[in-house]
């Protein structure tokens, strides 16, 4: 919703980010540096892409890059590409979100 908001020219305020957004997304991290759906107990790509967007919207890190680089590369396949979960044949929703959450972690880094 954070990254729809911003994408759509709106605005959530600093302080619904900062008391609210912010806390929520960095803490729904889990352990193995992703984030998932409500309900599910695994990290999904997917997911992971959405709230990362927030991050970047907000040019906000999450609170652990590391775990997060190390879940981006679990999805990573001989031949270069990503698969939606990890060891799933690499496929082009796999490699985009892969992809653009390592572009945009590299550039907060910098």
């Amino acid at each position: 919703v954070a990254a729809m908001l911003v994408r759509l020219g709106g605005n959530f305020g600093a302080e619904n980010w900062d008391e609210t957004l912010r806390p929520a997304l960095r803490d729904g991290q889990r352990d193995d540096g992703g984030w998932c759906k409500p309900g599910e107990k695994a990290s999904d790509i997917e997911t992971t892409y959405r709230v990362m967007r927030a991050f970047m919207l907000q040019k906000e890190k999450p609170k652990d890059v590391k775990k997060l680089r190390k879940f981006i590369e679990s999805h990573r396949n001989k031949d270069g590409g990503y698969g939606s979960k990890p060891g799933d044949t690499s496929n082009m929703g796999g490699t985009y979100y892969a992809a653009i959450i390592t572009k945009w972690l590299d550039a907060m880094e910098k």
